[in-house]
Formats: C-alpha cells, sequence, structure tokens
C-alpha cells in the first residue's frame, strides 16, 4: 500500500478513534440513579474583605440500588464543567462546584445535571459567577 491509498484511508481511522475516545452522556443515562438530598452548604471565599468566591457543595446519594459511573455537570450562561465519579449505594455523596464571581452585578442561576438524575439542582447568584470546576468526593 503507497502513501496515497494509506492517506485515503486516514479521515475514517480518526473518526473511528474519536468515536471511541468521546465520551457522551447517553453512556451515563443508563448509569446508577441519583437524588439530591438535604443537607448541602455554600461556603464563601474573599479576598481583601470582599466576596471573591464560594463552593456549592451539593448533598446527593445513589436511589437505584446500583453502582457505577455518574457524569454531573455544572452550567452557567453557556459556561460548562462536568466531572465523573463512580459512586454506590449506601453512601452519601458531595458534588462540589466551584465558582468564582465578579462585582459586575450580573445574576444568574448555576444548574447542576446529570443524566442519572430526574431533576437538576439549582443555586441562584447575585454575581456574575465563573465556574472553576466540580468534584465529587
Amino acid at each position: 500500500m503507497n502513501n496515497n491509498e494509506r492517506a485515503r484511508y486516514l479521515p475514517a481511522v480518526l473518526a473511528s478513534v474519536l468515536l471511541v475516545l468521546s465520551t457522551s452522556c447517553e453512556k451515563y443515562a443508563d448509569g446508577p440513579e441519583i437524588g439530591w438530598v438535604s443537607g448541602s452548604s455554600i461556603s464563601y471565599s474573599y479576598s481583601g474583605g470582599a466576596l471573591s468566591g464560594f463552593t456549592a457543595n451539593l448533598k446527593f446519594t445513589v436511589t437505584d440500588g446500583t453502582s457505577g459511573d455518574i457524569k454531573v455537570t455544572a452550567e452557567h450562561n453557556g459556561d460548562k464543567k462536568s466531572c465523573v465519579a463512580f459512586v454506590e449505594p449506601g453512601e452519601e455523596y458531595t458534588a462540589r462546584v466551584s465558582c468564582s464571581v465578579s462585582s459586575d452585578g450580573a445574576t444568574g442561576t448555576i444548574t447542576v445535571t446529570s443524566p442519572s438524575a430526574s431533576e437538576p439542582f439549582t443555586v441562584r447568584s447575585e454575581y456574575k459567577v465563573i465556574i472553576k470546576g466540580i468534584s465529587i468526593n
């Protein structure tokens, strides 16, 4: 096989590799079902006496008695961050959404979703928010 023939197959090979490596939410839709529980909290951080950010600590548990990977996504005005974690029944987990804030004064809502949760969790903010990250502990 010469170089021209190899080059002709390269797009198909790359597309196949990308398809295998891509992670879609559909993969996690059949994962363990989760439900948000009471006990969620927000901790604030300050710089020079002014609010500079916060972390939303959102509590959840597995509700269907199964274990596996789930995906959780936090979104605010098109800014998205996601994480994946292995969860088991009988444990309580915390999705931690870290955000920085601006004195811009723009209000908004951070929506935290998972393909395996029946409803989103929302956090309202009176500030312009930038999602720095999300993790599950």
